[in-house]
């Protein structure tokens, strides 16, 4: 039987009427990485605030919106052994917590979160509910938790700084190093849709344009999932947060250039297909939609008549762009 792997973190917060007094109890915070770790107040406090930052900015999760991710029980359960079996956190409440997340409002016990990527970029984040029911969450932020990564203050630092010279297209290449397979690809998918869209809402014209260069597929290329997250989920999603019509401004990234502007067109018939494709996970097929949101309604509207009856299930969310 395999051993347990490097890291198991069990918090247990206790919540007590007088919890206000000034010797309150204190939560009770363990970690296990080969042996026992003693644990000051403050890393005890970034494992919570962490897990909890990620749970909030979790776009989809199983429970409020299972039409638009389609997974089955079986699939649920398989991915959250696959990150309880190996590096993790977990946050264990004494009683409901209420959170108010970017898919809806959730009542957890604990919170699962995956730690199996060398740079402590959550690998999987999942709740468990009242009943004991396990809820997986999607497109969550990439936020990296410094306590995790073990890492002095200067290299820290250091990182941070070689970071900030990286632009968002340079980080997504590095993150995709690799990532050839499916499952492969939608574990880095989170940081990659954060990173892009940090610099779409900011209209940034040299990170945008590097970022099309990437995501706009050449034409012996297929339309991968990630960079249909990077056009629709951040790129688009991004500028119509910003305030800035989507159409317009890519139109006046792509200005003369007549081979990405073919790519582009090519690109909007790809995005079609995918929008309709039942086999793409329905988070990815959202995206595809934004995407052909830019484009003329006479050809978006002839590019999704066949798909009508596969798009059931964004009945209920309209993107918007």
């Amino acid at each position: 039987m395999r051993k347990a792997v490097a890291i198991l973190a069990v918090i247990t917060l206790q919540f007590f009427p007088s919890a206000i007094a000034a010797n309150a109890d204190q939560p009770r915070v363990e970690l296990y990485r080969s042996g026992a770790k003693k644990l000051t107040p403050e890393v005890k406090a970034e494992f919570v605030a962490w897990s909890e930052a990620l749970l909030k900015s979790a776009n989809f999760n199983t429970a409020n919106q299972p039409d638009i991710l389609k997974k089955s029980v079986t699939a649920i359960h398989e991915s959250y052994r696959l990150a309880v079996r190996r590096d993790c956190l977990i946050v264990s409440y004494d009683r409901p917590m209420n959170f108010t997340t970017v898919a809806g409002d959730l009542t957890v016990m604990e919170i699962v979160v995956g730690l199996n990527r060398p740079d402590k970029i959550a690998s999987g984040l999942f709740t468990i509910d009242p009943v004991g029911r396990v809820i997986a969450h999607e497109k969550y932020a990439a936020i990296s938790s410094a306590e995790l990564a073990t890492r002095t203050i200067s290299e820290a630092q250091t990182a941070t700084q070689a970071a900030s010279r990286r632009s968002a297209a340079d980080k997504i290449q590095r993150l995709l190093v690799g990532a050839e397979t499916e499952e492969a690809e939608y574990i880095v998918i989170p940081e990659i849709w954060e990173a892009a869209l940090a610099v779409s809402k900011a209209n940034d014209d040299d990170e945008i344009k590097s970022l099309l260069q990437i995501a706009i597929p050449k034409m012996d290329e297929p339309l991968r999932h990630w960079q249909a997250v990077v056009l629709g989920g951040s790129i688009i999603n991004g500028l119509t947060q910003a305030g800035v019509w989507p159409r317009t401004r890519l139109e006046q990234f792509m200005g003369n250039d007549e081979a990405l502007v073919a790519r582009w067109r090519r690109t909007l018939r790809l995005a079609a297909e995918m929008a309709g494709d039942a086999r793409v996970r329905s988070g990815t097929r959202y995206d595809a939609l934004r995407i052909l949101g830019v484009d003329s309604f006479e050809r978006s509207q002839q590019r999704l008549m066949p798909y009508l009856e596969q798009l059931s299930f964004l009945r209920s969310r309209v993107p918007a762009v």
